[in-house]
């Protein structure tokens, strides 16, 4: 299980870039700038649509969108 993703860790140039969705996802206020797995801590919660597999992106003030299932979050 990956607690937090860091975006170079998952660039890939043979991967197409994926939209990050604004889905009613929320996160922890303070959390850093960043991707983190839905199971992980930092996610409240993982709106409309919304997977603990997936990856978001959550920013300092609470925001999040919402990337899509990643393997690397089962």
């Amino acid at each position: 299980v990956i607690t937090a993703v860091n975006a170079t860790t998952l660039a890939n140039p043979l991967l197409e870039k994926r939209a990050c969705t604004n889905n009613g996802c929320t996160c922890k206020r303070g959390t850093p700038q960043g991707q983190y797995c839905g199971i992980c801590s930092e996610v409240v919660s993982a709106g409309t649509g919304g997977l603990y597999s997936g990856l978001f992106e959550c920013n300092p003030s609470g925001g999040c969108c919402f990337y899509g299932a990643r393997s690397e979050c089962s």
